[in-house]
């Protein structure tokens, strides 16, 4: 894919992501896709069959207070997730099969929670 475009996203979720569960959806989504843990496991970024990016994920956080999030990321609280105790930075090819938002969605809904869309704030 030349010329692809990457969204920020960000993971709001009860439980912490992890590489294996990244890489669980990523095979869930498409068997094709491949996924690189960091050395130490905490981190993953999934590629696309011809190697492009498709998402990559960041080390959870915990999050300390709830009033941040709506800070942060500019958007209402009453749009975000409720009991949301982790928050994960990523990033997500935005392509035709949507391919990356949907391992992204996947993750975190397995984990208690949802993606959105840094830029706009779409929960996804």
């Amino acid at each position: 894919m030349t010329g692809t475009i990457y969204a920020d996203v960000v993971l709001l979720t009860r439980e912490s992501p992890n590489a294996e569960l990244l890489a669980f959806y990523a095979d869930a989504c498409d068997a094709s896709m491949v996924t690189l843990p960091s050395p130490d496991g905490a981190t993953a970024s999934v590629f696309f069959e011809e190697g492009d990016l498709a998402v990559v994920i960041a080390v959870p956080k915990m999050i300390e207070y709830d009033g941040d999030l709506s800070r942060v990321l500019g958007i209402e609280a009453r749009n975000l997730p409720g009991g949301a105790r982790y928050w994960t930075e990523g990033v997500v090819a935005v392509d035709p099969s949507k391919l990356g938002f949907g391992v992204a969605t996947a993750l975190a809904d397995h984990c208690g929670g949802q993606a959105v869309i840094r830029a706009s704030g779409t929960v996804l």
